[in-house]
């Protein structure tokens, strides 16, 4: 699935598969996760984990999100502090 997101102003490609996910044509290690009881999903960009709310938009199709930094890692999902 693709998408075209905004993040800062400026807008960028989002494709989302079996294999994994690509940002502007870059393959990016992710992972998602579901926080128990909330609408709330953790997410793992690379080394930085996240936690995300999406919520209808303005508009027909739109999304906005929240995200809030939680912890960067060593590489190997544990925390680097």
């Amino acid at each position: 699935m693709k998408y075209v997101v905004e993040v800062g102003g400026e807008r960028h490609e989002v494709e989302l598969g079996p294999a994994g996910a690509r940002y502007d044509g870059e393959t990016i290690d992710t992972h998602l996760a579901d926080v128990a009881g909330t609408p709330v999903r953790q997410v793992r960009i690379g080394r930085e984990v996240h936690r995300v709310v999406a919520r209808a938009g303005t508009c027909s199709g739109s999304t906005g999100t929240g995200t809030r930094p939680r912890r960067s890692t060593n590489g190997r999902g544990r925390s680097a502090t």
